[in-house]
């Protein structure tokens, strides 16, 4: 993720609210994120963990992540991959 918008990112961070609502947690967020390789722009990193797949886009596809999702895309420039781990 590449912040554009501090003040709009404070808005974001609403996002912990509604995650825990899906059985979401916090893995990584905030902090600096240095890049070693490959083209991503990057100047901050957030992970997630859901319970499955279908939680992450409950969640996701949830009206109260739409909303904080219309801001995000206005503070960042962003890539968010979904991915089934073990």
């Amino acid at each position: 993720m590449m912040l554009i918008s501090l003040p709009l990112v404070g808005s974001y961070t609403r996002t912990r609210a509604a995650t825990t609502e899906y059985g979401g947690r916090d893995r990584v967020r905030g902090g600096g994120a240095e890049r070693l390789e490959g083209d991503a722009h990057m100047n901050r990193l957030i992970t997630l963990e859901f319970p499955g797949m279908a939680r992450l886009k409950a969640f996701y596809n949830s009206a109260h992540y739409q909303l904080l999702l219309a801001i995000r895309r206005r503070a960042a420039i962003s890539t968010l991959p979904a991915i089934q781990g073990v």
